[in-house]
């Protein structure tokens, strides 16, 4: 039985700055957590449907519409293909968790749960929230993705985050 992958990337003075999450069994999700990070990205594209929350620092997310600051507990969500920067703050750094999740995944997630009337435009926009309880969802779902869990309980988890991301009222700022 394939094992989940964690990798861990070393940084500076011993600095644990990024450690990844992928599983052969859930090959339509990955996760990534960082810390302490200066490093800044040229705008770019993910094939995935991409969900980021800022844990410390500062971050300027920027796409072709504009520009926002991201503080700590803010979630972002950035459809596949989307153009897009998300970088420290001038001189700074932070810490973050960004989760790539396969578009056919999530949508077909959606509708098995009931939600796929508005999907299309949900999942095509690009959207910040400082809503606790994302925040917070989105936390819990990744510590139990990093976890020693079973994969159909992580799984399930998955299903019942991006349902509730996108299931309810939309709370949430178009960029």
């Amino acid at each position: 039985m394939p094992r989940a992958i964690y990798r861990t990337a070393q940084g500076p003075a011993g600095m644990q700055p990024g450690r990844y999450w992928s599983d052969p069994a859930m090959p339509f999700v990955e996760s990534r957590c960082a810390s302490d990070s200066g490093a800044a990205y040229l705008p770019h594209t993910h094939p995935t449907l991409s969900i980021g929350a800022v844990d410390g620092g500062h971050s300027m997310f920027s796409t072709q519409a504009g520009a926002v600051r991201l503080s700590p507990g803010d979630v972002v969500v950035i459809p596949a293909g989307q153009v897009h920067a998300c970088n420290p703050a001038p001189d700074g750094c932070w810490s973050y968790q960004m989760l790539h999740i396969d578009p056919a995944w999530a949508a077909a997630a959606l509708a098995a749960g009931g939600v796929a009337p508005a999907l299309p435009a949900a999942l095509a926009r690009v959207r910040v929230t400082s809503a606790a309880d994302t925040y917070a969802g989105l936390c819990a779902l990744n510590r139990l993705l990093f976890s020693a869990a079973p994969g159909a309980r992580k799984e399930a988890a998955l299903a019942g985050f991006v349902a509730a991301l996108f299931g309810g009222d939309d709370r949430r700022q178009s960029v």
